[in-house]
Parts: structure tokens; C-alpha cells; sequence
């Protein structure tokens, strides 16, 4: 499978111009061929901690554009996103079907020493998908500084990690899926 490891200038807190951007980016990677796209670590708004005033709904405007993308573009998407929550906003990985289809991924460790967990609740389980064949868990940012997830993702017999990362993400698929 190829996948496209998207790293964007991302515009602090404009929604708009970074759907914009992505979507240029995401273009691209479905025109060379990559069957899931893979986009920053909050690539609608930037990691800002002003959650509640930035964070969507479930299937607010941010979920829908990836869903639009993920259908004109017929791959898959896996970004993360502030989104309401109580007690606090989550940072949310979405993993989007071309056929609009998500699986949501709270971030389980937020960054401390950044203040993430003043601003954002953690989330709570590892979960998995299988996006054409590939079994692929995401994981965001400081989450791969726990090796616990990865283990029990490991152990569950799930075959590969997504970790959106400030622009980056890392791929290990290993042994066979259950």
C-alpha cells in the first residue's frame, strides 16, 4: 500500500485556509497514488490549547471536509482534530473511508509539558481498523513515548501503527492480522 506522509505550513487556528491547504496536498497524494493519506497532528486549527473555544463536534465542519476529501479522492485519511468533548475537548484521530466511514482515536497521553492535559481530556482505548487488507491503529504524537498501547496493540495481533506527529508519522507493519 502507499502511503502518503503529508507535512503542511499549517495557519494557526484558520480552519478554512488549512482545509484549503490539505486538500491541495491531499490531491497530490491520491494523484500518485497513495491509498491512505496521512495529515499532521491538529492540521485544522495548529496545536493550540484554546480547546474549547477551537474544538468541533463530532461530524462538525473539519470531520466533514476529510469525509468530501476521502470520497472525491477515493483514499483513506487519518488526521487528528480538536473535538467537543466533556469534561474537556479530546485530541481526536480520525481515520476517514473514501466511503465515509470513521474511526475515532483519542490521544491517551497529552503532552504535559506542553499543558495539553489542562486543555484536553485523555483518551481512554487503542483501537483499530483495516484499511484495505493493512490493520492500522493510530496513535497521536506523545503517545508513541508509551510503549503500553503498542504492546496491547501488538498482542491483540494488530499489524500496523500510525503515529501523527507534527507533520510526520511512522508505519511497522508487522506479522498477520486478526
Amino acid at each position: 500500500m502507499k502511503i502518503a506522509l503529508l507535512q503542511m505550513d499549517i495557519a494557526w487556528e484558520d480552519v478554512p485556509e488549512n482545509h484549503r491547504r490539505a486538500a491541495k496536498m491531499l490531491a497530490e497524494a491520491a494523484s500518485g497514488g497513495a491509498r491512505l493519506a496521512v495529515l499532521p497532528e491538529m492540521f485544522n486549527t495548529g496545536f493550540s490549547m484554546d480547546s474549547r473555544r477551537i474544538a468541533q463536534p463530532p461530524g462538525g465542519p473539519s470531520e466533514t471536509f476529510l469525509r468530501e476529501q476521502a470520497a472525491a479522492h477515493d483514499i483513506w485519511i487519518l488526521a487528528s482534530v480538536p473535538e467537543a468533548g466533556e469534561p474537556s475537548p479530546r485530541n481526536m484521530a480520525l481515520l476517514v473511508s473514501p466511503r465515509g466511514s470513521v474511526v475515532r482515536y483519542a490521544k491517551i497521553h497529552p503532552f504535559s509539558y506542553a499543558g495539553e492535559h489542562e486543555h484536553y481530556a485523555a483518551g481512554e482505548r487503542v483501537v483499530t481498523a483495516d484499511v484495505e487488507g493493512l490493520r492500522v491503529t493510530p496513535f497521536v504524537c506523545y503517545d508513541l513515548r508509551f510503549p503500553e498501547p503498542f504492546r496491547l496493540a501488538a498482542v491483540r495481533g494488530r499489524t500496523s501503527s500510525r503515529s501523527s506527529r507534527t507533520g510526520r508519522s511512522a508505519a511497522a507493519p508487522t506479522g498477520s492480522s486478526s
